[in-house]
């Protein structure tokens, strides 16, 4: 979303720019050649505006939603519980993204769990497990899986963000704003870089901070004595 508005913006300054062109040379006595710059400016500013006006029109129009949406469900490999995702989409809100360990006899698609209470839950409500949301990229194919009947890891963007250890019923890694921390690490050092520049740096620190670790615990099928140590 940010990087969306700033593009918007940088957009703008080309119109901006051609219609104080234009004055300038309206105001040099060049009057024919200075309106029609200026014309031109305001035209393209109104072309530009156009498409981003429409897009939040259609935002404020759907508003936030009142309720988390369903979007996946898996069962656990003892059979006793579903582990559901639910995600939040509403308004010009970044999406979060939500896991719950609900009783296999709860139906997961007609839960309503209300937005407004699904962050005061995190921590408290037992069957809340996981909670992450999206700054900055890695929003396509979000799911859960569960690997060696034991590790239910939450994936998006081709990375795994989150890896909750079923047996012993704890989050063994996650990150609820990975942007967030990435921009806040003591190795940041984005200072002159451009934005295609910034998400690869992006890209390496989830690779290495989050789906690295995942991935090798399930490779291993082995949690490293330390982190036992820290989650205890």
């Amino acid at each position: 979303m940010l990087v969306g508005l700033v593009l918007i913006i940088f957009l703008l300054l080309i119109p901006i720019a051609i219609v104080i062109s234009g004055i300038y040379q309206f105001w040099k006595g060049k009057r024919l050649v200075g309106s029609l710059i200026a014309f031109t400016g305001t035209g393209l500013g109104l072309l530009f505006m156009i498409p981003p006006l429409f897009f939040l029109l259609f935002a404020l129009s759907i508003g936030p939603q009142e309720y988390l949406a369903f979007d996946q469900k898996l069962k656990s490999p003892d059979g006793t519980s579903w582990f559901v995702l639910y995600y939040d989409y509403g308004g010009l809100g970044d999406p979060e993204w939500y896991v719950f360990k609900i009783p296999i006899n709860e139906v997961p698609e007609e839960l309503k769990i209300p937005t407004s209470d699904a962050e005061k839950v995190f921590g408290t409500n037992r069957r809340l497990i996981m909670w992450n949301w999206s700054e900055a990229g890695h929003e396509s194919n979000p799911h859960i899986k569960i690997f060696n009947q034991r590790y239910l890891v939450f994936i998006r963007g081709g990375y795994y963000h989150g890896l909750y250890d079923i047996h012993e019923g704890r989050v063994l890694i996650t990150d609820t704003s990975p942007w967030h921390s990435f921009m806040f690490s003591n190795d940041r050092n984005i200072e002159g870089l451009n934005y295609h520049q910034i998400d690869l740096m992006m890209d390496m620190w989830v690779q290495s901070t989050l789906h690295n670790p995942i991935k090798e615990i399930i490779e291993n099928n082995q949690i490293p004595n330390q982190m036992l140590e820290n989650t205890h």
